[in-house]
């Protein structure tokens, strides 16, 4: 197995220029290859059974099971055998990128229903690619195509003409292995595909722009709690054939079934998946799990049994999540968000003069923001009466010349401009990969954004004799850093907040994805931080509204 570092050696050698903004990327993939290489996959039965509810329950969670979900409806075509009176056993298949009402699905799912199935192709693809969810609800693609396989299943379950205790699933990738290790009711599965995770964050490492990679990994927190090796955990001692899976995976699809005492119930081969072979291995293999010898599974030509086809609706119900909304304070921020960054002892010094200075701040081990300083007066010696830390989406050297900052210094205001990750210099032009990267990680950038400034706000306090200090925030994305300093900042610290050019929610539609708090946008927006905030909040809408009064 490739470990984490010489995998990240190679992968920044090919991917990053020697660049400031680098460092936003290479943090974020250096830490995603540490949590993977962190995780404990079972070793054995005991470590097995004590991990397949505790994974499942985490999935549960990251897949927002418990918040609330948009009333929808799946579309789908239902294949039902030539009756014989009794329940049929019934297949699901869960082809995400894939059209069932292609040739090849229509001919596939045909052939399934003459050996005796009831067969359900469902439509999937309108929810895997519903990415512009993220900005407009905090709904992950795969979250929403695992409510709908449950919905799926509810279908089939009710159906007087389906034994539900032998529904089966043919599907391909991430996200019908996590349909299959969530639904314990799916009694066997046929899963072709299974993808490593390693290598699939090799292939978001060489993402360029707002190109997003496979949708099917987007599980919120998923490198903290489970891999695809997990969900081999989760379906073990459950009838299983895996086509095509990863090296790392079989090895440990082998290894989990064995400790289980399983493995006369796995089944792994490599085969050609357009071939007639890889369709016919499939439909022999899950004939025989789910116990349909009595039927010929390719009948002869001429003697095909007679099948219904119909196109169908299933509703998927829209859930509210009932309760109250819990305080926004630090510590349920943290465990929404992410951890904020551990304290860091930043050290600067400024020389007297009016001149702008550069100096780097370090809010983190390796990780540099520069900032501009501009002190007040003619030969800038004075003293201050005040320290304002200027954010601007599009840098600390275009927010110079602003009409705020220009006030501070006629007041005697120092004016820190810093570029915090993700801002001006060390802004990221890698948005897709940004977003995938923290949702994986079960981070929100900008609350790491906002623990930058926090530490800095701390950082000039303690090296200043005036205690004074104000933040003022313009662009959509300096504006939420704000949002989230205001709701954990005590009072005073800093005294006032400025907003400008702002958000007023985080369903805006051109808000950068990475900024949205996925898995949250249920419990509060934007406007409930500015709710809970110590510091004075005004939001302007032209400079001159700031006044006299509020210095």
């Amino acid at each position: 197995m490739i470990r984490a570092a010489a995998a990240l050696a190679t992968l920044l050698s090919l991917t990053y220029a020697d660049s400031s903004a680098g460092f936003v990327d290479r943090d974020l993939l250096a830490r995603m290859y540490e949590a993977l290489d962190s995780l404990h996959h079972a070793e054995n039965k005991n470590e097995a059974d004590r991990d397949r509810a505790t994974i499942r329950l985490r999935f549960q969670e990251a897949l927002g099971f418990d918040q609330s979900t948009r009333g929808s409806a799946i579309s789908a075509l239902l294949y039902l055998p030539a009756s014989d009176g009794n329940a049929a056993p019934a297949i699901m298949i869960v082809r995400p990128h894939e059209d069932p009402r292609s040739g090849t699905n229509q001919k596939f799912a045909a052939s399934l229903a003459n050996a005796g199935f009831v067969v359900l192709v469902s439509d999937l693809r309108a929810h895997h690619d519903k990415v512009d969810l993220v900005a407009t609800g905090g709904f992950a693609p795969e979250a929403l195509l695992q409510h709908d396989v449950r919905a799926i299943l509810d279908f089939l379950s009710s159906r007087a003409d389906v034994d539900s205790h032998r529904i089966g699933l043919i599907g391909t990738g991430f996200s019908a292995a996590l349909a299959v290790a969530l639904n314990s009711s799916i009694s066997v599965a046929a899963l072709e595909g299974l993808p490593s995770l390693r290598e699939e964050i090799g292939h978001m490492a060489l993402l360029s722009g707002n190109d997003l990679p496979d949708p099917c990994f987007l599980v919120y927190g998923l490198l903290r709690f489970a891999a695809t090796e997990d969900l081999g955990t989760m379906i073990s001692p459950r009838p299983l054939l895996a086509t095509n899976p990863a090296p790392a995976v079989s090895d440990y699809l082998s290894s989990v079934y064995q400790s289980n005492g399983a493995l006369n119930r796995l089944r792994q081969s490599s085969c050609d998946t357009s071939s007639g072979y890889c369709s016919q291995l499939v439909r022999e293999w899950i004939a025989s799990a789910l116990r349909m010898n009595g039927r010929d599974i390719v009948p002869s030509p001429g003697s095909e049994p007679a099948i219904n086809v119909s196109a169908v609706e299933i509703p998927v119900p829209q859930v509210n999540r009932g309760g109250h909304k819990e305080p926004l304070t630090q510590e349920t921020l943290s465990s929404l968000l992410g951890e904020r960054l551990p304290e860091a002892h930043i050290t600067w010094s400024l020389q007297t003069t009016a001149r702008p200075q550069q100096v780097v701040l370090t809010t983190q081990p390796g990780f540099s923001l520069p900032a501009t300083v501009l002190r007040p007066g003619p030969d800038g010696g004075g003293i201050a009466n005040g320290l304002l830390l200027a954010l601007f989406d599009a840098g600390r050297e275009a927010i110079l010349n602003d009409e705020i900052v220009q006030s501070a210094l006629r007041r005697g205001w120092f004016v820190w401009a810093v570029d915090v990750r993700g801002l001006g210099s060390l802004k990221s032009e890698r948005e897709g990969f940004l977003f995938a990267a923290n949702v994986l990680l079960g981070e929100n950038f900008a609350w790491r954004q906002a623990s930058d400034v926090s530490q800095i706000l701390a950082s000039l306090r303690n090296g200043s004799h005036t205690h004074r200090t104000g933040l003022y925030a313009r662009g959509n994305n300096a504006t939420v850093i704000a949002g989230y300093v205001a709701a954990t900042a005590e009072r005073d610290q800093p005294e006032w907040i400025v907003l400008r050019d702002g958000v007023d929610t985080f369903s805006r539609g051109n808000l950068p994805r990475y900024l949205v708090p996925l898995n949250a946008f249920d419990l509060f927006d934007f406007n409930d931080l500015l709710k809970v905030a110590k510091p004075k909040i005004i939001r302007l809408t032209r400079p001159e509204d700031f006044s006299e009064d509020d210095w």
